[in-house]
């Protein structure tokens, strides 16, 4: 079900909702049980998607990691908010594939499929994917749970 939302900005509306927000990422950020809960489930996919990682020579698996890195942006007239900043990465081009020889740079390759120099195609392996969507429920209970609670400190 989609579901839409009119708003009217006003400069008091923009100075509370400024204000708001600073008090959820300060919240957020001070290592709460709600920070740590996100930060688990992240650590779940992590380790999935590491599971689920194709292993010729464990190059691309040992890449895969959840760095800070804006994710979450806030934006409704305001230049930008990050609430929670953690990503999942895979592939790193300083790491080399002894292998072949080169940069470990082709996630989208063995994620999504390619093809090959033969003709074919390499259908892929979406670990990143099958690993979020395993974990879909539980990143869906500990947002709504950030949001419930911050919410209740921050008067939302």
């Amino acid at each position: 079900m989609k579901m839409s939302v009119a708003l009217e900005e006003t400069e008091k509306g923009k100075a509370e909702i400024r204000d708001s927000l600073d008090k959820y990422r300060k919240e957020l950020g001070r290592g709460t049980v709600i920070k740590r809960k996100l930060d688990e489930v992240i650590d779940r996919i992590v380790e999935d998607a590491i599971l689920g990682c194709p292993k010729d020579t464990g190059t691309l698996a040992s890449t895969i990691k959840a760095v800070e890195g804006a994710s979450g942006i806030f934006g409704a007239g305001i230049k930008g908010f990050t609430v929670y900043d953690k990503s999942i990465v895979a592939g790193d081009p300083s790491v080399t594939n002894p292998k072949t020889g080169r940069p470990c740079i082709y996630a989208p390759l063995v994620h999504d499929g390619h093809a090959t120099k033969s003709g074919g195609w390499y259908a892929g392996s979406p670990f990143l994917s099958d690993a979020i969507m395993a974990h879909e429920d539980e990143v869906e209970r500990a947002v709504d749970e950030a949001l419930k609670t911050i919410g209740q400190k921050t008067g939302w």
